[in-house]
């Protein structure tokens, strides 16, 4: 195994111990958030034997309200790159919003910030539970 191989490999298992540990506590914490608001929603996460690893937040508005598809709010690892990819879809605008990042990005400030965020842009929604979290000054 070459040392691309290795790298490669211990990148990606930071990046699922990160996931587990960060995102997918977050991400589900959003999914009650958006099913209390009356949205459809699920989590998926993605390990490391899928051609792209990561997890997904997938939120739409009811059957006959709103926009219809699924808005998605996504952190993909990009191993050979050594680097995460944070993407934000909205299917009312069709609108592909993507950042890549160091494996630092995936913490409780910046995916609150992007949760939030994303509630705002596809739904209107302000999450206080996010708020509630913050100091003041968190915006």
């Amino acid at each position: 195994m070459d040392s691309q191989a290795v790298d490669s490999q211990t990148f990606l298992d930071a990046f699922m111990t990160l996931m587990h540990e960060c995102a997918v506590p977050l991400f589900e914490e959003a999914k009650t958030y958006a099913q209390g608001a009356g949205l459809e929603v699920r989590v998926e996460l993605h390990g490391p034997e899928k051609a792209s690893p990561g997890l997904c937040l997938l939120v739409a508005y009811p059957e006959g309200q709103g926009e219809p598809g699924f808005n998605s709010c996504c952190i993909t690892a990009e191993p050979e790159q050594q680097r995460v990819l944070h993407e934000d879809f909205y299917a009312d605008s069709n609108q592909r919003r993507v950042q890549r990042g160091k494996l630092a990005s995936i913490n409780q400030m910046v995916l609150h910030t992007r949760l939030a965020t994303f509630f705002q842009t596809a739904f209107g929604l302000q999450p206080d539970y996010i708020a509630k979290q913050h100091p003041a000054g968190f915006w």
